[in-house]
């Protein structure tokens, strides 16, 4: 899928992304295929992949149509290796650390866009140096039928922002799947389970986990860390917040 300059003018109702990224790491492995982190401007960006359906070992993630753009606008359509290109990709998750900030992952299966990804600097890889290389980017979600979504009409476009800062906070980790895994098995809370089967499940789902997380903390409504219960808020910071992002950091 190939849009013309036109067509791209005309599709603001049917933008699922919109913002600048910098190209954090790339790699190709076995289990993923050839895969890239971008860095994201703000954690708050992480609110427009709620609910998107992620790649993994018997999926295949969301579907998206991305158009790369210079930084200071307009779209390089010369074949080289400085070009920007339109490329199909697999949504492969999203997360947030210390070091990297916000940030989502892509699968790319076209080998003219691994190779495009290839010959630009990264800021996370030991052989490569300086700053990864920075794009405005427009994604644009493709359906099981081959039509781009138009979000508008299915009330994604622009979610209003609920509670404050703390608050949306504390939601969004939540609502991580990493931050469930790691509650269940890797904190000072964790509690695995074994089912006789032989398999692993979760002991925490997403419900069980806010409702533990808040009589730890002590707060009824996550709106409480935004108006006044700095007690609540330290204690979320202290054994949750810091703890989960330090894992992170180890890998």
């Amino acid at each position: 899928m190939e849009l013309s300059q036109a067509q791209i003018e005309k599709i603001e109702e049917y933008i699922a992304f919109e913002g600048q990224v910098e190209l954090l790491h790339w790699e190709d492995t076995s289990q993923w295929g050839f895969k890239v982190k971008l860095g994201l401007t703000a954690r708050v960006c992480l609110d427009w992949f709620d609910n998107t359906m992620k790649r993994s070992k018997h999926r295949g993630g969301q579907r998206y149509h991305c158009i790369f753009y210079d930084v200071n606008g307009g779209i390089d359509t010369e074949n080289n290796v400085n070009s920007s290109p339109q490329i199909e990709a697999l949504f492969c998750g999203r997360g947030w650390a210390e070091s990297s900030g916000a940030h989502i992952a892509l699968h790319i299966p076209d080998v003219d866009a691994q190779r495009w990804f290839r010959g630009f600097n990264t800021r996370d890889q030991g052989e490569k140096e300086g700053r990864g290389v920075e794009w405005s980017v427009l994604l644009l979600e493709i359906g099981e039928d081959e039509i781009i979504i138009n979000q508008k009409r299915r009330g994604k476009a622009d979610p209003p922002p609920v509670g404050g800062p703390r608050s949306q906070a504390v939601a969004r980790m939540l609502q991580d799947s990493e931050f469930i895994c790691w509650m269940s098995f890797h904190s000072i809370y964790g509690k695995p389970v074994k089912p006789p089967d032989g398999s692993v499940e979760l002991p925490y789902s997403f419900e069980e986990a806010d409702s533990f997380v808040k009589n730890i903390c002590g707060f009824k409504s996550k709106i409480e860390l935004d108006n006044g219960n700095d007690q609540a808020w330290n204690l979320w910071e202290r054994q949750f917040h810091r703890p989960f992002i330090q894992w992170c950091e180890r890998g």
